[in-house]
């Protein structure tokens, strides 16, 4: 099989078989030279594609496997990143209102880091928005984690770093993860969808069987913003079933706090989880980070989304030892400066 072969190209094997005088054959088909990762190493499974979408690479969800959580039925519909400036420049690669949004092409294809070095499953892609109809314009470096250690089995970290490739700076950056959960294929339509304030988390679950709980936690820091959606547009909401949703209703999302979907008897939720507003200098770049989680309740889910947290903050332990050693060289500095010129450096001039 050649290097030059297209992306995403299904290729169909013909198997042979004699007996005999017995023959026959079968056929079966695979994908390859994928530009997707399914990420299955610990409890929870989710593809990671190279142009910001999640669950699924393609618009007709054959290409990847949602979000599974045990090894269970995927509980996604679909989803990904969503970079909002005002409400016209919004570009993202999830529903539009004539299907699906493709604004991010992949520089870098998404692939494995072998050998690992922060976590048991290292993916890495870079992708920007060049093919969108009016680019911000930006490149997004996303980096996904997952370990397989008791306390972290039940989530996923996807860390966006978004640089200004432009010349004017962004003054009201926000960016954000929309997702439309199916707890189950067979109930998706009475699902809920909450918010949980002190984990900075929006979370989902079918209201009459309720044993399976997924969960969108920001981890960065920064402002937060959670809009649950009723699918159908019932009590006020976002309504995506009538023309799918269009950019000012994705900036409503990115900047609007509704806390609840699917009230009484459930409904089709989505949600949208987001940071921002940031200021981002060209040249310059801002990284929001989130984890994906499931649990078998919400108790559960607060323990991943601890667990996330820690992980997350002890992410980069190289950077916080070379403040540190900033930090100490400085002081050092200091004590070596005779006290006469430290008081004169703290003295304003007239």
């Amino acid at each position: 099989m050649t290097q030059t072969i297209p992306r995403n190209t299904k290729v169909v094997f013909t198997l042979s078989f004699t007996d005999g005088t017995y023959s026959d054959y079968q056929k079966f088909e695979v994908t390859v030279n994928v530009d997707y990762i399914n990420v299955l190493v610990n409890d929870v499974g989710l593809t990671i594609t190279s142009k910001g979408r999640l669950g699924f690479n393609d618009a007709g969800n054959s290409q990847g496997i949602g979000f599974t959580y045990n090894e269970g039925e995927n509980l996604l519909y679909g989803g990904g990143l969503v970079i909002g400036i005002g409400d016209t420049l919004i570009n993202d690669c999830t529903f539009g209102t004539s299907g699906m949004n493709n604004d991010f092409a992949p520089v870098e294809f998404v692939r494995q880091i072998i050998p690992t070095v922060k976590s048991d499953f290292d993916v890495t892609t870079i992708f920007n928005d060049s093919v969108a109809t009016t680019p911000h314009p930006v490149l997004i470096k996303n980096d996904v984690f997952a370990w397989g250690s008791p306390a972290d089995r039940k989530y996923i970290i996807s860390s966006y770093t978004i640089h200004n490739t432009g010349s004017v700076s962004f003054d009201s950056l926000y960016a954000g993860i929309l997702a439309d959960w199916d707890l189950t294929a067979a109930t998706y339509a009475t699902n809920r969808a909450e918010f949980d304030a002190p984990n900075k988390m929006g979370y989902a679950y079918e209201v009459s069987n309720n044993n399976h709980y997924v969960g969108i936690k920001l981890l960065s820091s920064g402002s937060y913003n959670y809009y649950a959606i009723d699918n159908d547009g019932s009590a006020g909401s976002i309504n995506i079933y009538n023309g799918g949703l269009s950019k000012p209703e994705k900036f409503l999302a990115l900047t609007t706090p509704r806390p609840l979907a699917g009230a009484g008897a459930g409904s089709d939720i989505s949600m949208m989880l987001s940071t921002g507003p940031f200021n981002v200098a060209a040249g310059d770049s801002v990284t929001v980070a989130f984890a994906f989680i499931g649990g078998d309740d919400l108790a559960d889910l607060s323990l991943s989304a601890a667990a996330a947290q820690t992980k997350f903050d002890n992410l980069n332990p190289v950077k916080t030892m070379m403040l540190l050693r900033v930090l100490f060289l400085f002081t050092q500095i200091l004590s070596a400066i005779p006290p006469c010129l430290k008081l004169t450096a703290l003295i304003p001039l007239k």
